[in-house]
């Protein structure tokens, strides 16, 4: 009787032992480093690890980590300036159209509007290819489209021909042909020697609306009136 009641017991620890081992082990495995004897926290309730999750940008910050050669750095702030400068000279454009009754000022404004059209989606290609983003508006840029946003009458037409005719394409204009005597990228130069001519044009045109002289003759003269007596005189 002794024998058939030891018998199961032992069966039952048997049975138990391994279940014991392998919960053990699972603490172990729980909680790494945990001197013997010392109080543990049960497995349930212990922090789960942090896992390592694959980035869906994993290329890009590898490529991001090393440090990039100055010709390099030099090429994607380049880039980055222009796509912001044109984003600001766009929403400054398209408030000019909305706010001023100016001719000259409504003639610069919708054919910068029709450049940046082109030139904003190249620029996003270049961004694109370099795994780079759209840049946000710069803080003077907001600043800008603030003090317009307040402006009406001839105060916006001022504001407008001075800000955005004049001083964003003069800083334009010295960035890209700094760009295209310095950077080393083919495809850049070539954009930026592109659409070096249209900036001139455009900042001679805001110099015409803008001087005292404009009178009625100029008030039909936009940026494309301005650019075929350009190339007339160069004809010559």
């Amino acid at each position: 009787m002794d024998g058939w009641r030891f018998g199961p017991a032992m069966a039952l620890a048997c049975a138990l032992v391994p279940g014991m081992a392998w919960a053990e082990r699972e603490a172990d495995y729980a909680q790494p480093n945990v001197p013997q004897g010392a109080a543990t926290v049960p497995a349930e309730a212990a922090p789960a690890r942090r896992v390592a999750r694959p980035s869906f940008f994993a290329a890009d910050a590898a490529r991001t980590a090393q440090r990039l050669a100055p010709e390099v750095r030099e090429e994607r702030s380049f880039i980055r300036s222009a796509a912001a400068s044109g984003r600001f000279e766009v929403q400054a454009s398209r408030l000019a159209l909305s706010k001023s009754a100016n001719t000259r000022v409504r003639a610069l404004a919708t054919d910068l509007l029709e450049q940046h059209r082109d030139s904003q989606l190249e620029l996003a290609h270049l961004l694109q290819s370099r795994d780079m983003a759209m840049p946000m508006l710069e803080n003077e840029h907001v600043r800008l489209l603030k003090r317009l946003g307040k402006y009406g009458g001839t105060k916006f037409d001022r504001e407008y021909l001075e800000q955005v005719g004049l001083k964003s394409h003069q800083e334009s204009i010295r960035s890209y042909e700094k760009a295209s005597a310095s950077l080393k990228d083919p495809a850049i130069k070539a954009w930026v020697d592109q659409k070096l001519p249209a900036l001139r044009v455009n900042l001679l045109a805001a110099e015409r609306a803008t001087a005292p002289h404009a009178t009625r003759q100029a008030q039909g003269g936009g940026v494309k009136a301005v650019a075929a007596k350009v190339s007339e005189s160069s004809n010559r």
